[in-house]
């Protein structure tokens, strides 16, 4: 007796499925009412798990609270597809929109995937402290021209 056919998805992408997994995406709006940024959430090949909804969630409003003018937050978890049976390595990617610029953070290769939120979060930090800092250099450039 013949085995049936297992289906293959290399090439063709299907309904709720990216090249290679399942994808699962989160839409949330943030829960203060002065805020105006978007967390959009997606896991890759990534189980949905509430404990780590819940850590991003929180490092993205500690994030808000620092700098109030972010538009959008995306945070893209993934494992990509290696040939080692024994390991899962991460890949966590972050897009930070800010009124004029954007930053873009990507941490990978660790087992840990909140290891790798952690440190994403903290280098974003650093990126938009400079990107603030820049901002506010410019301006102050700008108005000393104007006088």
């Amino acid at each position: 007796m013949r085995r049936p056919r297992r289906l293959r998805s290399a090439g063709r992408r299907f309904p709720g499925t990216v090249a290679g997994g399942p994808q699962v995406t989160l839409l949330l709006q943030t829960g203060r009412e002065n805020m105006q940024s978007q967390l959009q959430i997606t896991l890759q090949d990534v189980p949905h798990s509430a404990a780590l909804d819940e850590r991003i969630r929180e490092k993205v409003s500690k994030l808000e609270k620092m700098f109030p003018r972010l538009t959008a937050c995306r945070v893209f978890i993934s494992v990509p597809h290696h040939h080692q049976p024994h390991r899962r390595l991460f890949t966590v990617r972050l897009n930070i929109a800010v009124p004029g610029s954007e930053v873009v953070i990507t941490r990978d290769n660790h087992e840990d995937v909140y290891v790798l939120l952690r440190d994403a979060f903290v280098a974003a930090r650093r990126e938009l402290e400079s990107v603030v800092r820049r901002h506010d250099r410019d301006g102050v450039a700008h108005a000393e021209r104007l006088a």
